[in-house]
């Protein structure tokens, strides 16, 4: 069974709720206030899956947690569900994630990514810490060439709403990596479109129109034929502020999946909460804050072999 993925990567189209860099202009990151987002999934005509994310963003940096779960019919047949937490910054026009974590389970089976970075003064270098499902047999490995300088999914679309919301426009080329695959997000502005109402969110009205796409470059399955493996699946994201005085959001995507079709996404809520407490400063924290160049340290070059470690 395949997750609900747009490049191979498990629910990839979720950091697009999360374009809000206006909001932590107004204070310090210690007294930035979380969103609470809600969105509803929707295939086929059906209600197929839910998502709720909080974000905690400062003027050059980012926290995100994110739940996203199955409903209906596909959470009794085919069900599932993912907890990912993502922490970064932003610097020179760049964003340079610290940690990615994600964990779920999807027909019983466990999925789990943990990553963090070296920040190098040329180049960023991502490290697998664990992986579930291990690498094996079934899919060809991500050569190192295409492991440097790419980030997780949800900060690469984070990079891009930010440029949005900068007055940049949605525009620009992102390399991912998340443990399993190598791909490409691309993005480009689209003018200003009118959503219609629906029954599904209360947001409509006039957005900015961003349309996005996105392709896997490595770590393609064994069993897929050549079409399948460079296949480019497509979407659209229309920008808006839900509520007056509200930073830019998507009110609404349309995307394509390896899983389900065609599939679109409604926002249903937007919440604003109180700060988020700071977390644990664990020692693996701590180690990728240091990595990351928040502490004056020499970057850790990636390891000698083609593939890099796997934490079991």
């Amino acid at each position: 069974m395949r997750r609900l993925r747009l490049l191979g990567l498990p629910a990839s189209l979720l950091p697009l709720c999360l374009a809000c860099p206006g909001l932590a202009a107004e204070a310090p990151a210690e007294t930035t206030p979380q969103l609470e987002l809600g969105y509803a999934i929707y295939a086929a005509g059906l209600h197929t899956a839910d998502l709720t994310a909080r974000l905690t963003l400062a003027p050059d940096q980012y926290r995100v947690r994110m739940h996203f779960a199955t409903t209906g019919l596909y959470a009794i047949f085919e069900g599932g569900h993912t907890d990912t937490v993502v922490e970064g910054r932003f610097a020179k026009g760049r964003v340079r994630p610290l940690r990615f974590e994600s964990v779920g389970h999807w027909s019983r089976t466990l999925w789990e990514t943990v990553l963090d970075y070296t920040d190098g003064a040329a180049h960023l270098y991502p490290h697998v810490r664990v992986l579930a499902p291990p690498e094996t047999d079934l899919r060809l490995p991500v050569p190192e060439s295409l492991r440097i300088d790419r980030v997780d999914t949800v900060s690469a679309i984070l990079l891009l709403l930010h440029r949005v919301n900068q007055g940049e426009g949605c525009v620009g080329d992102v390399g991912t990596f998340d443990g399993h695959i190598a791909a490409v997000i691309s993005a480009h502005d689209a003018g200003r479109d009118t959503v219609p109402v629906s029954g599904r969110s209360p947001y409509a009205g006039s957005a900015v129109r961003c349309d996005f796409e996105g392709h896997a470059v490595g770590g393609f399955l064994r069993a897929d034929d050549a079409e399948e493996a460079n296949r480019h699946r497509h979407g659209t994201a229309w920008l808006a502020a839900p509520v007056p005085g509200a930073p830019i959001l998507p009110i609404r995507l349309s995307f394509e999946t390896a899983w389900i079709g065609s599939a679109s996404m409604y926002l249903t809520a937007v919440t604003r909460l109180g700060p988020e407490p700071a977390p644990p400063a664990d020692e693996t924290t701590r180690e990728a804050r240091a990595l990351s160049g928040d502490a004056a340290r020499e970057p850790t070059p990636p390891p000698a072999p083609g593939r890099l470690p796997v934490a079991r």
